[in-house]
């Protein structure tokens, strides 16, 4: 939970969802979704696995958002639609 949050309740939004991302649910989770697509033959533009080598460089994850719990700020947002673009003109996710 980022230093930068005030106020209790906000605080405990963002240690929930710091929960969801230390405890495996979002893996399992982004895991499951991907799996389903690839049994119905879906493309996937798969920005969690982007923000997930981001974290294994050593990126200050948090940083990357916008209001330090969980909305990315105006560069990661543009790389989302630059990948999501991407995907659609090739066919390809580009991981």
């Amino acid at each position: 939970v980022s230093y930068e949050i005030s106020g209790e309740f906000f605080k405990k939004i963002a240690a929930n969802f710091a929960s969801f991302q230390t405890n495996g649910v979002m893996d399992a989770y982004v895991e499951t979704a991907r799996k389903v697509c690839a049994e119905e033959g879906i493309p996937v533009c798969d920005m969690y696995k982007r923000w997930k080598q981001f974290y294994d460089d050593g990126a200050d994850i948090t940083r990357l958002l916008a209001n330090r719990i969980n909305h990315p700020i105006p560069a990661m947002n543009r790389m989302a639609a630059a990948s999501l673009l991407n995907m659609l003109i090739t066919g390809k996710d580009s991981v």
